[in-house]
């Protein structure tokens, strides 16, 4: 029931979590190097250099939502279990 549905919230915040870490910022990362790279040779605006940053900012701000979210759900999840779950890191930040 309860217990069940909180540890699937659990598993799917972990994934928006990892696939936002693993994929989304670092495509975002790339793509305002690449406009960086394309401004310094005059091959892009201002306007185009900070549209992929505005996206990489975006995405990171999506990315501290998800992490949010995820350790709130566990809290509920200790909450209704009554204990603390001294869960692993499940979701780790990488540098």
């Amino acid at each position: 029931g309860m217990v069940r549905n909180q540890v699937k919230k659990i598993e799917t915040l972990q994934n928006h979590y990892e696939f936002h870490r693993d994929r989304i910022v670092p495509l975002w990362q790339q793509t305002v190097q690449a406009a960086r790279t394309a401004y310094a040779a005059d091959q892009v605006t201002v306007l185009e250099l900070l549209t992929p940053q505005r996206q990489l900012w975006k995405a990171e701000s999506v990315l501290q939502h998800h992490l949010a979210e995820y350790w709130s759900a566990v809290a509920e999840l200790e909450a209704v279990v009554g204990t603390n779950l001294e869960l692993p890191s499940a979701v780790e930040e990488k540098p």
